[in-house]
């Protein structure tokens, strides 16, 4: 599914849950849901979720989460920070680039926090699955320190592992944002925990 980065992430939330509602009919009384999710697309799918208990996630199973920075992404933060700095400074030259910095869109602007302030609700019945990487390889735990901050180079270690009660973590050495959806590795560990999910689901 593609969503709408000049909307914020609330508004493509809103239009994910409204689409998904009209889905709903046809996922019949016990047909299960499994939804799978890389970076911004994962906070509005957290946020679709997390709407007024919406009848559709009753069927919801399997929640995969690739890189999603649930406590924002450092990068925008950074924007955002120099956003408000160049206007404070208030000059011609500062206006015009933070005038620039305004041109991106709502959804990229709310990345600076994530879903960090709003507590997010998965269905019990729903298992969790994060994906985390890291660049790299940490030979001393100063340079591990670095790591966790820089993470996937867009999303930090912290925000990427979010707070999600009882959610299975994983954490891929030398994986950048985008690897994080093709690798091999990842989708091997998807597999694995997908079997068993799927095993202890069928069990009465």
């Amino acid at each position: 599914l593609r969503y709408n980065s000049g909307l914020d992430l609330h508004s493509n939330a809103r239009r994910l849950d409204a689409w998904m509602r009209d889905l709903e009919p046809a996922l019949g009384a016990n047909l299960p849901l499994s939804v799978v999710c890389h970076s911004m697309g994962g906070l509005i799918g957290l946020l679709a979720i997390n709407r007024a208990h919406a009848p559709w996630t009753q069927h919801l199973r399997r929640l995969v989460l690739l890189g999603v920075p649930q406590h924002g992404a450092p990068l925008a933060r950074a924007a955002s920070r120099t956003e408000s700095l160049l206007e404070e400074l208030d000059t011609g030259w500062s206006k015009t680039v933070a005038v620039l910095f305004q041109l991106r869109g709502e959804s990229i602007t709310d990345l600076a926090e994530g879903v960090r302030d709003t507590p997010i609700v998965v269905p019990p019945r729903a298992r969790v699955f994060v994906a985390a990487g890291l660049l790299g390889d940490a030979p001393t735990p100063e340079v591990g320190a670095v790591r966790k901050l820089l993470g996937d180079a867009l999303v930090d270690l912290d925000s990427a592992s979010g707070s999600l009660d009882h959610a299975h973590l994983e954490v891929f050495e030398r994986t950048g944002h985008q690897q994080l959806m093709y690798s091999r590795a990842v989708w091997d560990a998807v597999t694995e925990w997908w079997s068993v999910s799927s095993s202890v689901e069928r069990q009465p």
